[in-house]
């Protein structure tokens, strides 16, 4: 899993400078984030592949000083750092099946039974 989350973030590393974060791409990578967290191999590989096309189809580039800063700040808008087991759960499960990542990954909502 952590090759798969490496990949994902990789993508982005290796495609050079731009002056500005394009939001989409902090969507794909929040959502890329969780559903790795939530171990959905399926879902992390689709976010990827839609990454990929967005990234080739709209010429983006970002170096790595953007790659870090986008990547905290999905940490961050997140905030799963004081949270317990279930509030950290709960706002993965949230974003994960928001209709932002639905589209993205296209495989359908997961509930907390499945994590229990």
């Amino acid at each position: 899993m952590k090759i798969k989350k490496l990949y994902l973030f990789s993508i982005i590393f290796l495609i050079s400078s731009c002056g500005f974060i394009e939001p989409d791409i902090k969507d794909y990578m929040k959502c890329g984030y969780v559903a790795g967290q939530l171990q959905q191999d399926q879902a992390v590989d689709e976010i990827t592949n839609a990454m990929q096309i967005y990234i080739q189809e709209n010429r983006i580039s970002i170096n790595s000083l953007y790659l870090s800063a986008i990547s905290q700040s999905v940490q961050d808008d997140l905030g799963l750092y004081s949270l317990g087991r279930t509030g950290k759960l709960n706002i993965l499960l949230e974003v994960y099946n928001s209709s932002t990542c639905q589209s993205m990954h296209k495989q359908g909502k997961v509930t907390m039974n499945m994590y229990n």
